[in-house]
C-alpha cells in the first residue's frame, strides 16, 4: 500500500493572517483566496483563540474580538481555505488574559515575589505555564477547535510564557519546584545562585513538559492533529524552549524570526536555516515568518516593507532550506502594497521545490554553539559574550566564502568524517560529555578554532578545574578570559585588547598576513 504523505511533509508554502479585534466588521475571506492562489499557498495559520477569539467559542472565559458579533471569522478561514485544498493550522496565543478572566481564577496566573500578578503593558496578566490555565483551560480550547473545526494543527508564538527575568512565585510554581527539585524557589534572578540556576533548567523542563501534554490533548481527539508551537532558534536568544528537545519531537518546525538587526545582512536568515536543518535533520520542513511590514530598530507595523528588501530576506532563507511563511498583519490591510510583494519569487518556488529540500550541505566545516553557552555564559550579557563572537564568525566565514554548517555542540559526532574543522566562538559553558566530543573530534585527527573563554566553565555556568581543552591543546593560561563585561570604567583591561605584532621574519606560519 502507498503510503499517504502527511501534510507536514507536502505543504511548502505559507500565508498567515494576523487578525486584529477590527477585523471581523471589515476582513473578507475572498481577498484572501485571491492571494492563496497567486502565491501558490499550500497552508494558512489563523487566529483562533487564546488572548482573543475569532470564533464564538462555548467557553464563557474565552474573551471575544469586540467587533465579532455573530460572525465566525475561525471556521469562514477553514472553510475556505478546505475548498481549496489547503492545510489549516489554528494560531493560539495563550500567555496571558484581561481582567475577567483573572478575577475568575486569580491563582492560574503568575506573581512576583510580593504575591502581587505580573502585568502586561497592555495591562493584561501573564497566566503560568505551570497553573490551571495552560494545565486545564487551554486543553478545553483545543479539544473546542479541534470538535468545530477540525484543523490540521495548532501553533503559538507566545506559548512558552514569561522568560527567566522574571520569577513565578504561585502556589503551583511553589509546590511543583519543590516536588522536582527539592527546594524552594530562588528570591532574585541572580546567576551567582546555585537555586537560580536549577530553576532556569527546570523552567525549561516545564516547557517541554507542556509541549508534550498539548501534543497529547491535540492527538487524542484527531491523531493527525499536531500542537506545533513556534520557535526563535536565534542561538543567542535568551530563550524559554529547550531547542534541541523540541526539535526532536516536532515534524516540522514553525520559526517565529520576524526581525532583522544591523549586525549582520541578508545571510542571517540563511544561517538560522542551518541552524534549523542541524537540529532537526535535512528530511523536515522549516517554515519562517516572513515580516512584510517594517520591521528594524524601529517597526510599523502597517506599513509595507519595501519589497526588494522582503524578496531578498525570503530568498535567502529559501537558501537555507527554510519554507516561506508570508505573515501579514490585519484582515484587511490598508498598505496594499505589501499583498504583492512576493508573487514571483514564490511562482518560482513552486516551480523549483524538488531541487529545494532535503539537500545536506557539503561543508566540512562546523561552527558550534549551545543554548548552556547562551543562558550559563551569557548569563544577562548574552548579546556581549555570545552573539558577538557567534556573528563574528558568521560574517567572517560568509565574506570569505569558507561553507560552513551550524551545529549543536551535543550533535558533534567525533567519529563522523563529515567535519573537518570545528569552531568554538567563546564556547565557554559546555557539559562533560560536550567536551569529551570535542576532544575526541581532536584525538581523531579533527582542526579546531578555539576563541577567548572557550571550555573554561561546566554546562551550569561553573568555573571548571581545568580548561576542557587546554590540556590536549597543550594550552597554558595563565589567567581566566572570563571577566567583569565592557564597562565605562573597564575598557582598559587588558583581555578587552588583544594585538598580534608580526615580527620581521615571521616564518611559514604567517606566510601572507603581511
Amino acid at each position: 500500500m502507498e503510503r499517504k504523505v502527511p501534510w507536514y511533509e507536502r505543504t511548502l508554502r505559507w500565508m498567515q493572517t494576523n487578525l486584529t479585534e477590527t477585523d471581523p466588521a471589515r476582513c473578507r475571506v475572498s481577498d484572501w483566496e485571491k492571494l492563496w492562489e497567486e502565491n501558490e499557498i499550500q497552508g494558512i495559520i489563523v487566529n483562533a483563540a487564546g488572548i482573543v477569539a475569532y470564533y464564538p467559542s462555548d467557553n464563557p472565559l474565552q474573551y471575544r474580538a469586540r467587533t465579532l458579533e455573530g460572525r465566525d471569522l475561525l471556521g469562514e478561514f477553514t472553510h475556505a481555505a478546505r475548498r481549496h485544498g489547503l492545510t489549516v493550522l489554528a494560531r493560539m496565543d495563550i500567555n496571558r488574559a484581561n481582567d475577567d478572566f483573572y478575577k475568575a481564577h486569580p491563582a492560574w496566573f503568575t506573581v512576583d515575589v510580593s504575591g502581587s500578578p505580573y502585568r502586561t503593558n497592555d495591562g493584561r496578566y501573564y497566566s503560568c505555564v505551570n497553573g490551571g490555565y495552560y494545565r486545564e483551560y487551554i486543553p478545553e480550547i483545543l479539544r473546542e477547535i479541534i470538535r468545530k473545526y477540525h484543523p490540521d494543527g495548532f501553533t503559538d508564538n507566545s506559548w512558552a510564557g514569561m522568560g527567566r527575568e522574571k520569577i513565578c512565585y504561585c502556589d503551583a510554581c511553589r509546590e511543583k519546584f519543590r516536588r522536582d527539585c527539592g527546594m524552594e524557589l530562588p528570591r532574585a534572578a541572580d546567576f551567582d545562585d546555585p537555586v537560580y540556576r536549577r530553576w532556569i533548567v527546570w523552567s525549561l523542563q516545564c516547557r517541554t513538559e507542556i509541549w508534550d501534554l498539548f501534543n497529547g490533548i491535540t492527538t487524542k481527539e484527531d491523531p493527525d492533529c499536531l500542537w506545533l508551537g513556534m520557535m526563535n532558534v536565534n542561538p543567542a536568544a535568551p530563550y524559554f524552549c529547550n531547542l534541541l528537545e523540541i526539535s526532536r519531537r516536532a515534524p516540522i518546525v514553525f520559526s517565529d524570526y520576524q526581525a532583522r538587526d544591523e549586525y549582520n545582512g541578508f545571510e542571517q536568515n540563511g544561517i538560522y536555516g542551518g541552524v534549523l536543518s542541524s537540529l532537526t535533520g535535512y528530511d523536515k520542513i522549516h517554515p519562517e515568518s516572513i515580516a512584510n511590514y517594517v520591521r528594524g530598530r524601529r517597526v510599523f507595523r502597517l506599513c509595507s516593507n519595501p519589497a526588494a528588501e522582503t524578496q531578498l530576506w525570503l530568498a535567502e532563507g529559501i537558501s537555507g532550506q527554510l519554507s516561506p511563511w508570508l505573515h501579514f498583519i490585519g484582515g484587511a490591510p490598508e498598505d496594499r502594497r505589501q499583498l504583492s510583494a512576493c508573487k514571483e519569487l514564490m511562482k518560482w518556488h513552486k516551480e523549483k521545490e524538488e531541487y529545494l529540500y532535503h539537500r545536506e550541505p557539503c561543508s566540512t566545516v562546523a561552527l558550534l554553539w549551545s543554548q548552556e553557552n547562551s543562558l550559563f555564559y551569557g548569563k544577562n550579557e548574552t548579546h556581549e559574550r555570545m552573539e558577538l563572537p557567534w556573528r563574528g564568525f558568521t560574517r567572517a566565514l560568509t565574506q570569505a566564502r569558507i561553507p560552513y554548517q551550524p551545529l549543536h555542540t551535543s550533535q558533534l559526532d567525533p567519529n563522523s568524517s563529515r567535519y573537518r574543522v570545528i569552531i568554538l566562538p567563546d564556547l565557554a559553558a559546555v557539559s562533560n560529555d560536550q567536551a569529551e566530543r570535542i576532544r575526541k573530534f581532536i584525538q581523531n585527527g579533527g582542526s579546531i578554532v578555539i576563541t577567548g573563554a572557550s571550555g573554561f566553565l561546566d554546562e551550569m555556568g561553573q568555573p571548571r578545574e581545568k580548561p576542557a581543552f587546554d590540556e590536549i591543546l597543550r594550552l597554558h593560561r595563565s589567567k581566566t578570559p572570563i571577566q567583569p563585561l565592557l564597562s565605562q570604567n573597564g575598557w582598559m583591561d587588558e583581555t578587552r585588547h588583544t594585538y598580534l605584532r608580526l615580527p620581521q621574519n615571521p616564518g611559514p606560519v604567517c606566510s601572507g598576513l603581511g
